[in-house]
């Protein structure tokens, strides 16, 4: 909800995901849950989107695809993140 994130944004919360993500690269589900909650904090709109980026959760998320990359719950989860924070690679440019 709105609510939450503004509460995640406010107390430090995504940078605690962030760190919580590098702390634990070799658990596959802490990766996946933590993409998950990183694109639902990005789908609150433009300044969601900043904080994620600015607290290294577009990092955190890259990480994950590069350490589980034959793990398809895992690369579903952040490619989910990815396009909430507005990565397209269908997207001509202009």
């Amino acid at each position: 909800s709105s609510l939450n994130r503004q509460f995640l944004l406010q107390g430090g919360g995504v940078s605690l995901l962030v760190k919580m993500m590098e702390c634990h690269m070799n658990h596959p589900e802490i990766q996946k849950s933590g993409c998950e909650v990183l694109a639902s904090i990005a789908d609150g709109g433009m300044e969601c989107k900043i904080a994620v980026a600015e607290c290294g959760g577009i990092l955190s998320v890259m990480k994950a695809v590069e350490l589980y990359p034959e793990n398809d719950v895992v690369l579903r989860a952040a490619y989910q993140a990815l396009r909430k924070l507005g990565y397209n690679p269908g997207a001509k440019s202009k």
